[in-house]
Order: structure tokens, then C-alpha cells, then sequence
């Protein structure tokens, strides 16, 4: 396992690539989540996006209150509700911004043998999700935040 570079807004246009979907599922898959972990720890962050390391596939690693997700190809299936909170990022070093986002959720997500199960999240657990999720489109919480007036 090893720590890996945090892809930063100097290098915005790798921030913005869109993901590919993970299609092989094996033993280097489970490597990159593992430094993906160790990454994630070392920056003290809650989610991590593998674009955010350079590698644009749709894998994101979370810890949130010791709740642990790997997200491989997450799909919303359902989205409830609208909250608003404050949103930083490992990448985006600027203050952070109020982001509107869905209270609750129902994903679509697969495990590291690509066996597709779904899970629901609510509250900032769910926040932590699509906020790692827009990493995937390229989008950044600098795009949809805003302060408060």
C-alpha cells in the first residue's frame, strides 16, 4: 500500500476529465483501493475520488464516522429531499462553500468482485457521496457552492 499525490487545482484539467467506468475487477483494482485508504487517511479527509489521484475511473473511498463505503460505478437510483451544508475538498484548498445536495438517497453501487448491490444514505453521509460522485463528471463543489448572503 502506498500514499498518492492529490491531484490539486494547478492541475484543474485532470480534475475536470470525466470517469470511465471500472470494468475489470481484480487484484490491482484492490491495490489502488488500498492506496486510495492510505491516501485518504494521510490527508484526514471523509471521501476521496480516484481523479482526485489521477486516475480517472468512477472508484471513490469514504469514511464518514467510521462509516466505511468503497464506491465502484455508483448510480443514484432515487434521490429525496434538498440540504444545504458547508463542503470543502482535498484537491480545492479554497474556504468552503454552502452546496446544496439530496437529503436521501438509494445507490446503485458494486462490490470489489463487480456483484452490484444497492444501499441507501442520508443526511451528510449522503452529501459525502454525491459530493465524491461529482468528482466523477468533473464537477467540483466550487461549481455549485455558494456563500451565505
Amino acid at each position: 500500500m502506498a500514499i498518492r499525490e492529490i491531484v490539486t487545482m494547478k492541475d484543474e484539467v485532470l480534475l475536470r476529465r470525466i470517469s470511465r467506468e471500472v470494468t475489470v475487477f481484480d487484484a490491482k483494482l484492490k491495490l489502488l483501493i488500498d492506496d486510495m485508504w492510505d491516501t485518504l487517511y494521510k490527508a484526514q479527509g471523509y471521501g476521496l475520488a480516484a481523479p482526485q489521484i489521477g486516475i480517472i475511473r468512477r472508484i471513490a473511498v469514504i469514511d464518514y464516522e467510521g462509516r466505511k463505503l468503497v464506491l465502484i460505478n455508483p448510480k443514484i437510483l432515487k434521490a429525496e429531499g434538498t440540504t444545504t451544508d458547508y463542503e470543502g475538498c482535498l484537491s480545492v484548498r479554497a474556504k468552503n462553500l454552502l452546496v446544496d445536495r439530496h437529503k436521501r438517497i438509494t445507490v446503485l453501487n458494486h462490490r470489489l468482485d463487480g456483484s452490484a448491490y444497492k444501499f441507501e444514505a442520508s443526511n451528510f453521509f449522503a452529501r459525502v457521496i454525491q459530493h465524491e460522485m461529482d468528482h466523477f463528471e468533473g464537477v467540483l463543489y466550487i461549481d455549485k457552492g455558494y456563500e451565505e448572503e
